[in-house]
């Protein structure tokens, strides 16, 4: 019998680009919509107000837009604290100046299916002989992360934006540990016709007991606002990356659009191309879409995700995976939100098959 080494279950555990990105524009953040006390609107809007659904699931691009097209009532100290992290404030006449800084800590507790990064079953199959391999360990984490960041305006309109998150987690019970380190440094430029552009340079490690993933991505995204206020917000982008995922670099292209629909939600819908390496798994198609409202008297988001990932090769045999991805996102108090997921994963080599679900809470970070 063999065992496994830590490259065999290191392979497919780590970020994908998109969604690294996504948390790249989270961290960006942190110093920009959490001070502002936005939310107390929503009571007194109604299905003719965009800018409620911008507060709860937009960014600081988009609320400022919906400030500036429905100037709801005691909104224009918070317009002009929305424009200065844009570096659009008409009273700034001195550039560079200091945006906002943070650093915030939060609780972490998770239950993940594969602590140790095995693999699902104890056994593989390599030429129709079986092999011992690592098996995959479940168990419920308890951690902590700690982000911070800092954000620059250079120029009007263009901001510089340097962030950091650390996540440490310990699972109960047994002796895993997870480390998950992200750091960024992104560039953002917002016209005064709602055009942005942004250039972003992300590095993220995440270490488990069988392995160590390493993703790096530079990207360049170009997008616009455009809508009608009272009724409907579009957010168009495009974007272009290089993304090295352990040793690999790759290409991708991508297109997403958000739609703020007044007294009907938010629909979110991206589309993402990468070019085929042989030999190496890496997703050729990424589709994601969602939809967020508030449902039951609290925001909620459902979310669907799939992604066809090519180009393996797995000691002669072609490994190819389609992962499908359902999940949602429910915010139960100002500070704690709940999300869970159903994934499934079909390999054209059965050992890499799997399906679970994956639940957690997430906590607003405590400020110092």
């Amino acid at each position: 019998k063999a065992v496994t080494t830590p490259t065999w279950a290191g392979r497919a555990r780590f970020p994908s680009g998109p969604l690294m990105l996504k948390e790249a524009a989270s961290l960006r953040s942190i110093s920009l919509l959490a001070c502002l006390p936005l939310c107390l609107w929503s009571p007194a809007a109604g299905a003719e107000s965009v800018t409620p659904l911008l507060v709860e699931f937009g960014n600081t691009r988009s609320v400022l837009w919906g400030i500036l097209e429905e100037r709801p009532r005691g909104a224009a100290t918070a317009a002009f604290r929305l424009a200065d992290q844009l570096a659009l404030n008409p009273d700034r006449e001195s550039l560079p100046y200091l945006v906002g800084t943070s650093l915030t800590f939060a609780p972490v507790l998770k239950y993940d299916r594969n602590v140790n990064n095995g693999f699902k079953n104890g056994t593989i199959h390599i030429w129709g002989l079986p092999f011992s391999v690592e098996e995959a360990e479940k168990a419920v984490t308890i951690g902590g992360a700690v982000s911070g960041g800092v954000s620059l305006g250079l120029a009007k309109g263009t901001t510089l934006t340097l962030g950091a998150r650390s996540e440490y987690q310990r699972a109960i019970g047994k002796k895993f540990e997870v480390f998950d380190t992200t750091g960024f440094l992104s560039l953002d430029h917002t016209t005064q016709n709602w055009t942005y552009l942004n250039a972003t340079y992300l590095v993220n490690e995440e270490k488990r007991a069988l392995g160590t993933g390493n993703v790096k991505i530079a990207s360049f995204t170009a997008g616009k606002l455009f809508g009608q206020g009272g009724s409907h917000l579009h957010d168009v982008s495009g974007t272009f990356s290089r993304v090295q995922d352990n040793s690999t670099w790759q290409s991708r292209a991508r297109v997403d659009w958000t739609g703020s629909f007044a007294g009907h939600g938010v629909f979110r819908f991206g589309l993402e191309r990468g070019e085929t390496i042989d030999g190496v798994l890496l997703p050729r198609t990424t589709v994601t879409g969602s939809y967020a409202n508030i449902m039951l008297g609290a925001p909620t988001t459902l979310s669907a995700y799939y992604s066809e990932r090519v180009g393996g090769d797995f000691f002669g045999e072609i490994r190819n995976d389609d992962v499908y991805r359902v999940g949602i996102t429910r915010k139960i108090t100002d500070r704690v939100s709940l999300h869970g997921s159903y994934e499934y994963k079909d390999s054209t080599n059965d050992s890499f098959d799997e399906s679970g679900i994956d639940i957690g809470f997430s906590v607003t970070g405590f400020s110092f």
